[in-house]
């Protein structure tokens, strides 16, 4: 297998996200930034902009992987690591480009950084390695729900995995994740905690992508 495939494969998987998503991003973002006053909750905006991307988010990880098109797409020439780990990064870049902008935006006009300010320069950085883990966190978990409503409950009629046993797989994963994420932003400040929890993210999100490239190695299926 020639070493372009994954790269040309990335490519593929990249023009499945609609230019209208990343620009609908920006714009809900930074227009939520600079709305006046501190009632503005990050989290909770974050979350919104981010169902606005999801049906871009279902088409990579489950029509071109689990539904009639995966015929196509499954045929490319790629490992399933390559897989997974094409799908994951493009779908993390998409996620990342709203908290991105509103962190971004927040940051030039307030000077503020959510508290990060006080941890300085390290503190900023810290927090950058834990959104990027953190995005790729949040896609690993998509692939785990549709894997585990697909090779366990997949709904043969309509040629997709069961849509209640993904649903409940990603909710249980989703709760702990966001607990995590609680935890993280109260320690940013103190630099060794933070420092120990970005790891702790990052080392997941590096389980979550072999985990998933193992499952789909060892049980995939149409």
């Amino acid at each position: 297998m020639r070493r372009g495939k994954f790269k040309e494969y990335y490519i593929l998987n990249s023009g499945l996200v609609s230019p209208v998503s990343y620009a609908l991003s920006l714009i809900l973002a930074v227009g939520a930034a600079l709305l006046p006053g501190d009632k503005i909750n990050f989290g909770v905006t974050i979350i919104i902009i981010w169902a606005c991307c999801m049906k871009d988010i279902v088409r990579i990880c489950s029509k071109t992987l689990y539904q009639k098109e995966a015929y196509f797409y499954q045929s490319f020439p790629v490992t399933p690591f390559q897989t997974i780990l094409a799908k994951t990064l493009v779908c993390a870049q998409l996620l990342q480009t709203a908290p991105l902008a509103f962190s971004v935006t927040k940051l030039v006009t307030t000077s503020e950084f959510y508290g990060l300010e006080r941890g300085g320069f390290p503190a900023i950085i810290l927090g950058f390695i834990g959104l990027e883990a953190f995005c790729f966190l949040v896609v690993g978990i998509v692939l785990e729900g549709l894997g585990f409503g697909n090779y366990s409950f997949r709904d043969r009629k309509k040629g997709r995995p069961g849509t209640v046993a993904s649903i409940f797989a990603m909710g249980v994963q989703f709760a702990l994740l966001f607990w995590i994420m609680q935890q993280m932003l109260k320690v940013m400040d103190n630099l060794f905690f933070g420092a120990i929890t970005v790891g702790v993210l990052v080392l997941c999100s590096i389980l979550c992508v072999r985990t998933n490239s193992m499952r789909l190695e060892k049980d995939y299926s149409l």
